[in-house]
């Protein structure tokens, strides 16, 4: 219980990458001993200072990290640390992938196929259809298939649901810890992804506060949990857009529905 411990708070440090968590731990062996070894023989062993070796800022990041587990064992949310197997593949490609996740549910983020279906808010009874028949027609094509959304209205809850409807898993990622859904008015559909083999997801802890930011720091991992992203609708400027580029960042497969030339909601797809 303590290695989680370490852990959760080894990753609620700002900034703290792959990158230089694999440096650090390089250095001074594992997560506990970077919280347990004093200020300056850190500084000596890294090189560097940092606020991050001060005593005091581990301190708090410990226990806020003590919080955390408490929550996360009251709530059966279990950890996804960036060594462990059950650790998405896909996302260790990303760059910018995050130590740690939140998940609720027992989907395998390594399955076979992973497709993320996102679009605008605002959909259209047409791109709703075109959702819901593209996730039917991968279900009946496509084996081991996960798909991978985020649960906001519109696109992304349609395609959790037409997912829902096919019983194939699909994993809803939050731009907020998971002591509340987000938005509130899809909670239900959270607990039918959950309860039916799917996941809902984070990178967030319980105590962070969302903000605007968090929503496109989200769909970074919407991109690369998946091996291509299929974008629905979207105007010329969206989130959509943002998890499309990700997503070719990530040297990943783009595909987008079009739509007609006088419809706003298929202005972004069409540029794609």
């Amino acid at each position: 219980m303590q290695d989680l411990l370490y852990k959760i708070a080894f990753a609620s440090i700002r900034g703290m990458g792959i990158e230089l968590a694999q440096k650090l731990l390089d250095v001074v062996g594992s997560e506990k001993e970077f919280f347990s070894m004093p200020e300056e023989q850190l500084k000596q062993l890294t090189g560097g200072r940092s606020r991050i070796y001060k005593q005091d800022y581990r301190n708090q990041q410990i226990r806020k990290a003590e919080t955390e587990l408490k929550f996360l064992q009251n709530n059966n949310i279990k950890l996804l640390y960036y060594t462990d197997k059950d650790y998405p593949t896909r996302l260790l490609e990303a760059c910018d992938a995050p130590l740690l996740l939140y998940a609720s549910g027992s989907c395998n983020l390594n399955a076979r196929h992973m497709i993320s279906i996102v679009g605008t808010r605002h959909a259209t009874s047409y791109g709703i259809t075109m959702c819901r028949d593209i996730v039917r027609d991968l279900h009946d094509r496509i084996d081991d298939l996960v798909i991978v959304s985020g649960l906001a209205y519109g696109i992304d809850i349609t395609a959790h649901r037409a997912a829902l409807t096919t019983s194939t898993p699909t994993v809803a990622v939050m731009p907020r810890g998971l002591n509340r859904i987000y938005p509130a008015d899809h909670r239900n559909d959270a607990i039918n992804i959950v309860r039916d083999g799917g996941m809902v997801l984070t990178d967030y802890q319980s105590q962070d506060e969302i903000h605007k930011g968090n929503f496109l720091a989200r769909n970074r991992i919407i991109a690369a949990l998946s091996d291509c992203t299929l974008v629905v609708e979207s105007a010329a400027r969206g989130g959509a857009l943002v998890t499309a580029s990700l997503e070719q960042n990530y040297n990943r497969d783009v595909f987008a529905i079009p739509g007609p030339v006088t419809s706003f909601t298929s202005r972004g797809t069409n540029q794609l």
